[in-house]
């Protein structure tokens, strides 16, 4: 079996959009309502996915991991070239899923070691990214990945839609 990274353009975005789909599924029951995550479709989420790959305005990057040329999980981040807040070039980790199929296999360790060795090749110094207070299991693997978690950094992640709720997010660094 043969891993690959790459960068996804908009062509990619179906697959993108299965992978966020059904991770998010599979492991965000009890995390969110059912209804929404019963509402979330992979056509629906593909013309998302277009529209996030698709925008240079953003200044995001998606890095694909492919098995044998099969999507089996995804990382996006976006670059600003300083966070006032800290006065350092700072990347913001957008998103990470690995396809609910393939979990325990390593992907998201690589996918994140990935992210970081572009972005110090580019010369960032810091990696932000916010997180599901409730989902301990991600937390527990940044924390295994070495991210830091930044005390009192929380915030209220809305859903929007047409049955709006909202959830506690908190926030993950790592130095560089």
């Amino acid at each position: 079996m043969s891993t690959s990274f790459r960068v996804a353009t908009v062509h990619d975005a179906p697959s993108v959009a299965e992978v966020y789909v059904m991770s998010r599924q599979r492991h965000y029951r009890g995390l969110m309502p059912d209804a929404h995550l019963d509402a979330l479709t992979i056509e629906r989420s593909t013309r998302a996915w277009e529209r996030r790959i698709g925008s240079a305005d953003i200044g995001a990057t998606t890095v694909l991991l492919e098995e044998d040329g099969v999507l089996v999980g995804f990382a996006m981040y976006q670059t600003l070239e300083q966070d006032q807040s800290v006065g350092v070039r700072t990347a913001y980790q957008r998103a990470l899923y690995v396809h609910p199929d393939q979990m325990k296999r390593g992907f998201g360790r690589a996918l994140v070691e990935e992210v970081l060795r572009r972005l110090r090749e580019e010369g960032y110094e810091q990696l932000v990214l916010w997180a599901l207070a409730g989902n301990t299991k991600s937390c527990a693997f940044y924390e295994h990945m070495g991210f830091e978690r930044v005390e009192g950094a929380t915030r209220l992640w809305n859903s929007g839609g047409s049955d709006p709720f909202q959830l506690e997010q908190i926030q993950y660094r790592m130095i560089l």
